[in-house]
């Protein structure tokens, strides 16, 4: 797992940001619990929100910004996440991809808020060694090793959504078409 601080600019976070404030508005989301494999989700009580209906201009700038951190590949896919109290991702190592990247863009994340990435590097597969990472603004991991992973339950009590932005290398299996 790479994990890449300041991995893209401030003020395309803030136009990330900006953009999913005025997208959470309009019908453009889809449910985690209606499109991803239920593996994913099986008893997560709440849907985190995903949308690919981004700005080709701001799915350019996010992928020159990050591209020297990613492997080559074809196929690249960028989906705004939006993150809502009690969402959270099962174990699992993104099999299907060359690779799978977060940026997460939230100014502040408390431990407390729960949202916390937990992974198992390929060396430590079969123990009881994992690591955890707390969203920082800007901070980008990097999973093209097939390495296992999750997301704990977002707290309840939030100020605000988890906000990320989520790329795949490779055809999203659950794109229509």
């Amino acid at each position: 797992m790479k994990i890449i601080e300041n991995a893209i600019s401030d003020e395309l976070n803030h136009v990330c940001v900006e953009k999913i404030k005025e997208m959470v508005r309009t019908q453009v989301w889809t449910g985690s619990h209606f499109v991803w494999d239920m593996k994913l989700v099986k008893g997560i009580p709440a849907s985190c929100l995903s949308s690919g209906d981004i700005d080709q201009e701001i799915k350019e700038w996010i992928f020159a910004e990050i591209r020297q951190h990613c492997p080559e590949e074809e196929n690249v896919n960028i989906y705004f996440n939006v993150w809502q109290p009690l969402t959270a991702l099962n174990w699992h190592n993104d099999w299907v991809y060359t690779f799978g990247a977060t940026i997460y863009l939230n100014e502040e994340w408390h431990i407390n808020d729960g949202g916390i990435f937990l992974y198992q590097e390929k060396e430590d597969e079969g123990s009881n060694h994992i690591k955890a990472l707390i969203p920082k603004k800007n901070t980008m991991v990097v999973n093209d090793s097939k390495e296992f992973h999750m997301v704990t339950p977002v707290a309840y009590e939030i100020k605000e959504p988890r906000l990320s932005i989520q790329i795949f290398g490779g055809k999203y299996p659950y794109d229509q078409g």
